[in-house]
């Protein structure tokens, strides 16, 4: 009997030990079913405005980056989009500073270098002239030369370094240091047209009158913006005319009539041509550029004129040096 008691005793106790053990499970359970009922839906409404910030600062962060980095070929009529860490988009369309592309201050520092390094070059070739080779006007194409050169350089050193760059309200960039080039230059380069051809000095006045009219109707026109630019755009143009009308005439005058023959007569006439196809260039890049139109991109306009630039001054004055009577003289 005593041995059954224990038995019984036993059984008890370990039904009892389960019961409990199981009563701590469910308790537990419940309690972290309880707990989670209760923090989970904190948890979610804390979660849920977060995840939408970092969402919503990613995209802003995207969309910044998208627009400082990427471009438009508006001004070449392309609808197409590139990124800007590709050279081309690169040189195109970023600006610097003054607002000009890069690529049109390339072409800046290009017509800088080559300017000054001719500037120099018929300096040194006018002071190093022999007094004994001196011809019948000495060293004076070469200073002419040289002062055509130091002026277009100093222009393009001022517009690729910002000074005299002027943007409207159109946003219209405007080198007003290229006028001031072109009004000093161009009656140098008409001066030494008119030695070489041994104009009068009736013929002289007119094409300087002509060319000051020109330069001077083309700056109003710019100045003037919308209000009637275009008017005096025909102005530059048809003095223009004029003055190709009286450089043809005085050069069938030079050649025909005052002895201007041989290589003083090639010469005239190559310079002569020269100048005319240069100067067609700017009422055209006038037009259908940053004073026009438009059509024209800045990097376009800028290059066009740096090619007639380079033209009518660079390799004109190493033409008039070397095969004008006094550039043929032997230096020291």
């Amino acid at each position: 009997f005593a041995m059954r008691e224990q038995y019984l005793l036993l059984v008890l106790l370990s039904l009892c030990g389960s019961l409990g053990a199981g009563a701590v499970q469910l308790s537990s359970e419940e309690a972290r079913q309880e707990a989670d009922s209760i923090f989970q839906p904190n948890q979610e409404e804390t979660a849920q405005p977060l995840i939408h910030d970092l969402h919503a600062m990613h995209r802003q962060q995207l969309s910044t980056i998208f627009e400082r980095n990427s471009f438009s070929f508006g001004a070449l009529g392309s609808e197409l989009n590139l990124h800007a860490n590709s050279s081309v988009g690169y040189w195109f369309q970023r600006e610097g500073e003054s607002g000009i592309p890069y690529l049109a201050l390339v072409f800046l520092a290009i017509g800088f270098g080559l300017m000054a390094g001719a500037s120099i070059y018929f300096l040194v070739a006018a002071l190093r002239y022999e007094e004994t080779d001196v011809g019948p006007t000495g060293p004076l194409y070469h200073y002419i030369a040289f002062f055509i050169t130091a002026v277009c350089a100093l222009s393009y050193y001022a517009m690729w370094n910002g000074f005299g760059v002027v943007q409207d309200d159109e946003e219209r960039i405007i080198f007003l240091s290229r006028y001031a080039d072109r009004a000093l230059t161009t009656p140098l380069i008409i001066a030494a047209l008119t030695v070489l051809g041994k104009a009068p000095l009736a013929s002289i006045v007119a094409l300087l009158g002509c060319d000051l009219l020109m330069v001077g109707a083309g700056f109003v026109g710019m100045v003037l913006g919308t209000t009637h630019r275009f008017f005096w755009w025909g102005i530059e143009v048809a003095f223009f005319g004029i003055l190709v009308y009286l450089l043809l005439q005085e050069l069938r005058k030079a050649t025909q009539q005052r002895g201007v023959d041989g290589e003083a007569g090639e010469a005239l006439a190559m310079l002569t041509f020269i100048t005319i196809a240069s100067w067609a260039v700017y009422p055209l890049m006038w037009l259908f550029g940053q004073e026009g139109v438009g059509l024209a991109s800045l990097n376009v306009q800028i290059c066009f004129e740096m090619l007639a630039d380079l033209s009518s001054k660079l390799i004109f004055g190493a033409i008039l040096v070397q095969t004008a009577p006094s550039g043929r003289g032997r230096f020291s």
